[in-house]
């Protein structure tokens, strides 16, 4: 088995008309889409080779927290390869707005006979991770520009796929419910990858019905996010990782077996148990208690003027921790959330918070 620098190395060689878009080649996509291609764009689009000098200079980067080495690989594979360095990235769209709070960004891929729209996970703002709970008790504004964007790149004409990894499959998965019918006719496949699916309290889940006649759901064998509000999706692979509990999330430790999906048979009931904890406690929160926890958790967050993760990351574990005690002194609604959090996600929490993986 190898990883994704691997696979690209191996068949990279191979353009998309001699060897049509695969499995494989949606996890690359949908990684480089955590770039901020931007200083590679010239009048709105660039090739993927067009983007080494960036990546060499610094003046591309990875917009997540903790970004592993082997995630750079892959990009720095990519555009040496002839397979992706020739795919013509456009539309790239990065939007900030934590006011409302709004993280999104999309780019759309395109080469001969195809094109891929890779909406992007979420990055290491502080915004966008509220905005991630907020998918708990209202439809995000994330969510509704994911709708737009999609409908805009399809009325140009053409087949494309979409899809996207953590956030970005739930804004995948949103847009393609809310694609008229005309539009939803050249869509050839959406990817969702280890992403939260529709809370049913929020949005019709119904309309996910349609959606599973051409979606592919792909989830490690330890799977945190892609099990909240789980979609129901036919066609669901588990994929091997290098890596061991949360950090299996990343797709840089997804593992690729002959330039198709390394696959294990079922989840690790490890977080299968972890997840029916989690998914019965936030089912048991109305959404005014989802809605107060997670403003209390980001004001707390976001107290000191950071404005990412790094920020917070920056000022060393008691930054964490401060922000947790902050909670304990929130409104009523919240100290009495985190008092109900049940004991198997308090030990998790305070694993994560020592750099631990919880057993």
């Amino acid at each position: 088995m190898t990883g994704l620098a691997e696979y690209i190395k191996w068949l990279g060689r191979f353009s998309f008309a001699e060897l049509p878009l695969c499995e494989a080649d949606v996890l690359v996509l949908c990684d480089i889409a955590y770039y901020d291609v931007a200083p590679a764009l010239r009048e709105g689009a660039a090739l993927v080779s067009d983007c080494r000098e960036g990546l060499e200079s610094g003046a591309i980067r990875r917009r997540i927290t903790g970004a592993a080495t082997e995630n750079a690989a892959i990009f720095r594979a990519a555009v040496a390869s002839k397979r992706f360095g020739a795919l013509r990235i456009t539309d790239y769209a990065d939007i900030l707005e934590p006011e409302i709070p709004l993280q999104f960004s999309a780019m759309t891929f395109r080469w001969d006979g195809g094109g891929f729209v890779a909406f992007r996970g979420t990055d290491e703002t502080i915004a966008g991770w509220k905005e991630d709970f907020m998918i708990s008790f209202t439809e995000t504004m994330a969510q509704k520009l994911a709708a737009v964007y999609a409908e805009l790149i399809l009325a140009g004409g053409g087949r494309y796929s979409i899809g996207g990894h953590s956030k970005g499959a739930n804004l995948a998965l949103y847009a393609a419910c809310r694609l008229r019918p005309e539009a939803w006719e050249r869509v050839d496949r959406v990817w969702l990858l280890d992403g939260p699916g529709l809370c049913p309290e929020v949005m019709d889940v119904s309309l996910t019905e349609r959606v599973n006649e051409k979606a592919t759901r792909i989830l490690p064998e330890f799977s945190v996010v892609g099990k909240l509000f789980e979609p129901h999706i036919d066609d669901t692979r588990i994929v091997k990782s290098s890596a061991s509990g949360v950090s299996q999330h990343s797709l840089a430790t997804w593992q690729v077996e002959y330039g198709e999906l390394a696959l294990a048979e079922e989840n690790s009931r490890r977080s299968v148990s972890l997840m029916e904890i989690l998914n019965r406690w936030i089912g048991g929160l109305s959404e005014d208690e989802r809605r107060a926890l997670t403003d209390d958790l980001f004001g707390s967050l976001s107290a000191g003027g950071a404005t990412t993760l790094s920020d917070i990351a920056d000022s060393g574990p008691a930054s964490f921790e401060a922000a947790l005690v902050k909670m304990f002194h929130a409104s009523e609604v919240t100290r009495k959330i985190m008092r109900e959090l049940p004991a198997q996600l308090r030990t998790a929490l305070r694993l994560r918070l020592a750099g631990e993986e919880p057993e």
